[in-house]
């Protein structure tokens, strides 16, 4: 099993199929839990790729404020979604607890089909709740993935994470700034049928954050994974870490087409991996490697795909 970080489906879609869920607000089983709820909630649901016959199991953590204090012993109620059903139904699946770390970790013994399955995680006392995403793939499905870091990439500077470490800790919003055309980029690929994997090395209390900016800038459903732990990690760690999800990701069946970054680490990740020159796209300074293809600007570049998928197809064939 592969440990992602959050789900990362638009809100605009989960708004669609959210009112299937009638539900009242029901009651903490401690007292100190309506203290614990009484802050913001920062839930993170872990999505994780699997084969088909493999067991699926559903983690996720639950904490409050910005101490992230632990919702422990409580009730989540989890409902499933088959995406791949047009109908959009959530299934009532169980009721289970949290453990002292305010985590559940839930085995689902239906067999699932394959595809992308939902499953959201509902706090019985108050409501809130977390997101997680399945894919179940074999050889014969739709395993083409095109993989975009965040900051730096889709953003327009690294630095821009550094102001929303710090809004993040005084609980401000903060919206980072996108590269312009940015996201027509992701969803170029997207609208080609490619499955889209946002990867970043952000903390995971970042993860609900990251979510939110890329549904208000319109980006495309797809995977986002976060660094799991909540340290900030730098330099090689980040390539080690981005490297090894790509790796086991790969090692599962996943077929990476094209890899966007900004950073050295990015190309080292990328490259490690066995991905060709003409599939590792840089902007930034960095975009001088020999290893990748450079990109100048956004608006430039999704022309340039444009007119190389227009001679793909004036020579008979389209990737």
């Amino acid at each position: 099993m592969i440990l992602i970080s959050l789900l990362l489906l638009n809100n605009v879609f989960f708004n669609l199929i959210d009112s299937d869920i009638k539900l009242e607000k029901g009651y903490f089983s401690h007292i100190r839990s309506y203290f614990v709820a009484n802050h913001t909630p920062h839930h993170n649901g872990y999505n994780e790729i699997y084969t088909v016959g493999e067991k699926i199991n559903i983690k996720a953590k639950f904490q409050y404020g910005d101490l992230r204090k632990d919702l422990e012993d409580e009730n989540i109620l989890i409902y499933h979604l088959n995406l791949n059903d047009d109908k959009n139904k959530y299934e009532y699946i169980t009721e289970v607890k949290t453990n002292d770390d305010g985590k559940i970790n839930y085995v689902f013994e239906k067999k699932s089909e394959m595809g992308f399955h939902l499953f959201k995680l509902i706090v019985k006392g108050d409501l809130s709740e977390a997101n997680v995403l399945i894919h179940v793939i074999d050889k014969k499905s739709n395993n083409k993935y095109v993989v975009f870091d965040i900051d730096g990439t889709l953003t327009v500077s690294d630095k821009e994470i550094s102001k929303e470490y710090y809004f993040e800790l005084v609980d401000v919003n903060y919206s980072p700034k996108m590269y312009e055309n940015a996201v027509d980029i992701v969803n170029y690929y997207y609208e080609k049928g490619y499955n889209i994997l946002y990867l970043t090395a952000r903390p995971y209390w970042l993860s609900s954050n990251s979510q939110k900016w890329l549904d208000l800038n319109k980006f495309p459903k797809g995977i986002l994974i976060t660094y799991p732990q909540s340290g900030i990690i730098l330099g090689e760690k980040v390539k080690n870490f981005k490297y090894n999800i790509l790796k086991s990701l790969k090692d599962k069946g996943i077929d990476f087409q094209f890899a966007y970054g900004n950073a050295k680490t990015d190309i080292s990740a990328y490259s490690d991996l066995g991905l060709k020159k003409e599939q590792i796209f840089i902007i930034g300074k960095n975009n001088e490697d020999k290893k990748i293809t450079p990109v100048e600007t956004y608006t430039k570049h999704l022309k340039e795909l444009k007119k190389w998928r227009k001679q793909k197809k004036t020579n008979g064939f389209v990737t």
